[in-house]
């Protein structure tokens, strides 16, 4: 008697392979069985409505963000109208011999040049 190197045990692919096949030799197919399908469905309505969902999020999101947006760009324009006027008001000072004291001068943060502390 003849011995195979694996003593007759089949491999994990020749299984597989056996168990798809039906008696007759002919495979199987591995596809989704009838209950399978309304379940399938089911599910991509689902997603459907999750993704819907996810958009009027994202769209939502989106116009709040825009919103915070043109809020800043007005404050900005308030500040640029402010300062503008500020600097007609020292270009007149200068031109009438007075120069501006330090405490007329804001500060890149927005404060008045001298601290409160001193």
């Amino acid at each position: 008697m003849k011995r195979t190197d694996n003593d007759g045990k089949k491999s994990p692919m020749e299984g597989a392979e056996e168990a798809r096949s039906s008696p007759g030799g002919k495979v199987r197919r591995q596809g989704v069985r009838k209950g399978k399908r309304a379940s399938k469905a089911v599910d991509q309505k689902t997603k459907l409505e999750r993704s819907r969902q996810s958009a009027r999020e994202c769209r939502a999101r989106k116009k709040e963000k825009y919103q915070l947006l043109e809020e800043m760009v007005e404050q900005k324009e308030k500040e640029v109208v402010s300062l503008r006027s500020q600097l007609e008001s020292f270009k007149k000072d200068l031109a009438n011999g007075i120069l501006p004291s330090v405490e007329d001068q804001p500060t890149t943060d927005g404060s008045s040049g001298v601290s409160k502390n001193r």
